[in-house]
């Protein structure tokens, strides 16, 4: 697995500053620029665009913070790729209510109500995760790391809702 971190010269945390992390692309996507490819051979071309192409995809999963806490989740090997996630019952309790009271909404100001919820919902998750979310990776330990997982997996959840 590529560490993205390491590509962009930045620690591997959960909060980043994304105008760092842009820097750091433009930085990067300079030096293997089309421009500085005329001279070379077939071989650095292909690397080049290979690195200009890493680079694109590590920004992408980098610039996100849903896409960030999974990539580190995966890198630390706390998640797998299609991993199938139970997650607690009574958060899925009141979720599977919530859609059920959104489905039988008559009005659109019921719809919002709704939807506010949810949102609300997912600001409370937020909060109480954020505090472990700004720690550095190192300090973090592996039930910090399981509640960050848990927050990855109910945040994910509530975001096909919100759709």
């Amino acid at each position: 697995m590529i560490n993205y971190f390491e590509l962009f010269n930045l620690p591997m945390c959960f909060l980043i500053d994304k105008g760092t992390l842009k820097k750091a692309l433009f930085e990067i996507q300079k030096k293997v620029h089309p421009d500085r490819l005329i001279h070379a051979n077939i071989e650095d071309q292909t690397s080049f665009i290979d690195i200009s192409t890493i680079a694109n995809e590590g920004y992408k999963i980098l610039e996100n913070l849903d896409r960030r806490i999974a990539y580190i989740l995966q890198f630390k090997g706390y998640i797998q790729a299609n991993e199938k996630h139970s997650l607690k019952p009574d958060f899925l309790m009141n979720m599977m209510d919530l859609n059920e009271e959104f489905e039988f909404c008559k009005t659109d100001a019921e719809k919002i109500a709704i939807k506010e919820k949810i949102d609300l919902i997912a600001k409370e998750l937020y909060q109480n995760i954020e505090p472990l979310l700004i720690k550095e990776i190192n300090d973090l330990t592996d039930l910090e790391f399981l509640n960050i997982k848990e927050y990855y997996y109910q945040n994910k959840y509530i975001k096909r809702l919100e759709h």
